[in-house]
């Protein structure tokens, strides 16, 4: 303590001397500039009721994502550090959305977010991408294009046709035959947003590669892949036929020396063909049907005409078989068939067709006639038994003779159930509602397809302000278990009411009932495809053979539109328009049947060439 009391009293000494100040005034100085230091300090801790710990200011640090102000330390957890995922590297294109250009000029590719989706957000996943499914040969390519993009109008028909070049890894010149259709609609203007024909998110698009024989038509037929599955009788008949000939089946349709490459997909599936080759084209299938008829079908029939059965019932029953099995094994088939895809396929089509009813003309004539069993003659494998035996006029004998059966409700000569064709088409216009719907459940518990068109031209006998209080009081009744519900609710439109009059005639809740009315269509007006179809009428149903001269009717059109229909000027605004195309084509049509009666008037042709075009059905 001596010593410290020294050396504190050198230390005054010596700042005395070299200040002048003295040992008052110089320990007053040091005291209040220690007490106001001090001051600050002590105001801040109580403040923050402790002191500030490991360096950290008594003022908050400001935070980009809120104020922090006022809080102190902030208190750090495990949850607020997080792992750099791909999915963030990614979003990072967030910060530079647009197109981006090369060399000048504006790309095809689009902004992965638009004006019609929603602002990024980072507690927010990227958006799911638009798909577009594109299908080729039976094979659908689900195709991932940036998300909104197809709403927004920045994907165009390029965009696809270069995504189909790259899946399907076609040449430039293979590239340019592509055809892309959607809805029967082809998407001509490459430069053209795909939106701007009805293409949508998840929407089908066919694509089509066009053959190369066919040049640059600007037609708008859609090319109908050929099937991967065949019929295994026409197979076998083929393989047969070509085992005796001593060919491959393989090369049927091609040249001898013709080379074949087969190219495959992804996941292995067979890739596009090469345009030279027509391998599956309709020529090749009718061949394939010709070969099944000619082996397998022909020599029965032939054996049918030279010696019936003696046994009536059983002279039918074996009728009715060979005739089943024709129209279901060859004319159906051969119906099936696009003839727009390669030249003369059509003449060949028509034909066949001939040549099988040819057929069955014969047949229908062995199995009434009465001196075929007396007298059987001898047994003839030649296609010239059957060709003596037909009239000029036979297919329009066949159709007035189905049809018949169609309109009588009856089984036809064929004993197909009256089927007349794949699919039958009735106009509804002047025909009374409860006879038409009887008619018609009877054939579709018989396996027929029927299309009814212009169901609001129906007719129901009856006065019409009759006819609206039933409806109205159909419209009230209520279920009974739950009353406050209003319900059942009953369709307005023309088409559901004639639907729902021909459910009501077949047992539906059966598998049997239920498989009829899957064969039912029914339409307000005509639309495509059924505008170009041949349509039908039922003479039973008719209101002008089946009701009293002077009873009164009304239509189910009017009736619909009293309770509710919403549509009425709309389908009638649409049948004026396909009226007036229909028009137009009908004066096309008398135009070219007017010139070329004058022109085969005119022409010099000889006996030989007229024989030649007899021979192919002209």
């Amino acid at each position: 303590l001596k010593t410290a009391a020294q050396r504190l009293s050198g230390a005054t000494e010596y700042i005395q001397t070299t200040t002048g100040l003295s040992p008052f005034a110089l320990y007053t100085t040091i005291a209040v500039i220690f007490i106001l230091g001090a001051f600050p300090a002590v105001a801040a801790r109580e403040k923050n009721g402790k002191m500030p710990r490991y360096g950290w200011s008594s003022r908050p640090a400001l935070s980009p994502f809120g104020s922090t102000v006022g809080q102190g330390v902030p208190n750090i957890t495990d949850e607020d550090f997080s792992y750099i995922t791909s999915e963030d590297l990614e979003s990072s294109v967030y910060d530079n959305p647009g197109r981006a250009s090369y060399g000048g000029a504006q790309s095809q590719y689009y902004d992965l977010y638009s004006q019609s989706a929603p602002a990024p957000a980072y507690d927010r996943l990227s958006p799911e991408d638009d798909v577009m499914l594109i299908k080729h040969q039976g094979i659908t390519y689900p195709e991932h294009f940036p998300a909104y993009s197809i709403g927004d109008g920045k994907l165009f028909v390029s965009d696809v046709r270069e995504r189909v070049r790259m899946i399907l890894d076609l040449t430039d010149r293979q590239a340019k035959r592509v055809k892309l259709y959607y809805k029967g609609r082809r998407l001509r203007d490459p430069d053209a947003p795909i939106r701007s024909y009805g293409v949508k998110n998840n929407s089908e698009v066919l694509m089509v590669l066009e053959d190369s024989g066919q040049g640059s038509s600007e037609d708008d037929m859609v090319v109908v892949p050929r099937h991967r599955r065949e019929s295994r009788e026409s197979r076998e008949a083929l393989e047969s036929r070509f085992e005796r000939t001593g060919r491959d089946i393989r090369g049927y349709g091609a040249p001898p020396d013709s080379p074949r490459t087969s190219r495959t997909g992804r996941w292995g599936e067979p890739g596009p063909r090469d345009a030279t080759t027509s391998f599956g084209g309709p020529i090749e299938k009718m061949s394939q049907i010709s070969v099944v008829f000619n082996t397998e079908l022909l020599p029965l029939c032939n054996d049918y005409i030279a010696s019936p059965p003696s046994d009536p019932k059983k002279r039918d029953q074996e009728h009715r078989k060979i005739s089943e099995t024709i129209m279901q094994k060859v004319l159906l088939k051969l119906d099936e068939i696009e003839t727009t895809g390669e030249e003369g396929a059509r003449a060949r089509r028509k034909e066949l067709v001939k040549h099988v009813q040819e057929a069955l003309k014969s047949l229908d004539e062995a199995k009434g006639n009465d001196a075929n069993i007396a007298n059987p003659p001898t047994p003839d494998t030649s296609t010239s038994t059957i060709d003596t035996r037909v009239a000029k006029n036979d297919r329009n004998y066949r159709r007035r003779r189905d049809a018949r059966s169609f309109l009588m409700g009856k089984k036809g000569p064929n004993g197909l159930g009256a089927i007349v064709a794949n699919r039958v088409v009735v106009d509804g216009k002047g025909h009374l509602l409860g006879r038409l719907a009887s008619i018609v459940a009877k054939q579709l518990l018989n396996g027929q397809q029927v299309v009814v068109v212009r169901c609001e031209a129906l007719n129901i006998s009856g006065e019409f302000f009759r006819s609206k209080l039933k409806y109205h009081a159909y419209l009230r009744k209520m279920t009974r278990y739950n009353p406050t519900r209003g319900g059942p609710f009953h369709f307005r439109a023309p088409s559901r009411i004639f639907y729902k009059a021909v459910r009501g005639m077949i047992p539906h809740k059966t598998a049997r009932g239920a498989a009829a009315l899957e064969r039912l269509k029914v339409f307000e007006g005509v639309p495509p495809p059924y505008d170009k179809k041949k349509k039908m009428v039922v003479p039973q149903a008719l209101r002008v053979l089946r009701l009293q001269p002077g009873r009164k009717y009304c239509t189910v059109g009017r009736l619909s539109h009293e309770v509710g229909w919403k549509y009425q000027d709309v389908v009638a605004r649409l049948e004026e328009r396909r009226k007036a195309k229909g028009a137009a084509y009908y004066e096309r049509k008398k135009l070219a049947a007017r010139q070329l009666t004058e022109a085969k008037k005119t022409a010099k042709v000889d006996s030989k060439t007229t024989e030649a075009l007899a021979a192919f059905g002209y």
